[in-house]
Order: C-alpha cells, then sequence, then structure tokens
C-alpha cells in the first residue's frame, strides 16, 4: 500500500503543478490530496513535501488558519475567470459550455462563502 500511496501522492503533486500554470485546475484540492498521500506513504516524504515551496505558499495558511487572504482569492479569481470564459467559446459542444459555466459558479461560491478571508 506504500508504494500505492506514494504513487497518488506524486500524481496529485503533479495536477496541482498543473494547476499553479494553468488556472482551470484547482491547486488547493490537489495539494491537500498530495499531503494526505505522502502522510499515508512515507514520513520522509511528507516531512520534505512539507518543507517544499509549493506547500509553503499554498497551504500554510489555509491548513492554520482555515482561510486565504482576499490578495490571494482575489489574485486567483482575476487569473482563473477569463481562462475559463475562454474555455467557454472554444468548447465545441454545449454540454461542455454549460458545464464550465457551472465550475465558474461553484468557484466563486466557494471562494465567497467557503473559504475564510484573512
Amino acid at each position: 500500500m506504500k508504494y500505492i500511496y506514494l504513487t497518488l501522492a506524486f500524481f496529485f503533486l503533479g495536477l496541482a503543478i498543473f494547476g499553479v500554470a494553468l488556472p482551470v485546475l484547482p491547486t488547493t484540492p490537489f495539494l491537500l490530496l498530495a499531503s494526505f498521500f505522502f502522510a499515508k506513504g512515507s514520513k520522509r516524504f511528507h516531512q520534505w513535501f512539507m518543507k517544499s515551496w509549493i506547500y509553503k505558499k499554498y497551504l500554510t495558511d489555509y491548513l492554520q488558519k482555515g482561510g486565504m487572504s482576499k490578495a490571494t482569492k482575489l489574485k486567483i479569481l482575476l487569473i482563473s475567470t477569463p481562462l475559463m470564459i475562454t474555455a467557454i467559446f472554444l468548447a465545441p459542444i454545449w454540454h461542455a459550455q454549460v458545464a464550465i459555466i457551472g465550475a465558474i459558479v461553484v468557484k466563486y461560491w466557494y471562494f465567497l462563502f467557503r473559504i475564510k478571508s484573512l
């Protein structure tokens, strides 16, 4: 099971890193999953992950204080929203367009009402 946990941890870490570059992917949930699987898979890898730049930048405030600064929330929304709107126009079928619009609505609801502003 240790190797499965580590494989999943690195998989979710990879998705999170892509999420930093592509705001369409959510970074924080993937980092939380990576942290969980690192903790299950290896104490050494979990310690390494907790000292990494990506953990410190994206998870420390969220895990310790239970929220994000308003500036961080605004930055994430300002970067991801135009990209998601562009994806609506590039999507060839209306089902995908509706799904993207739904993702935008859920994203704003989550950032405004579920993540505490610090």
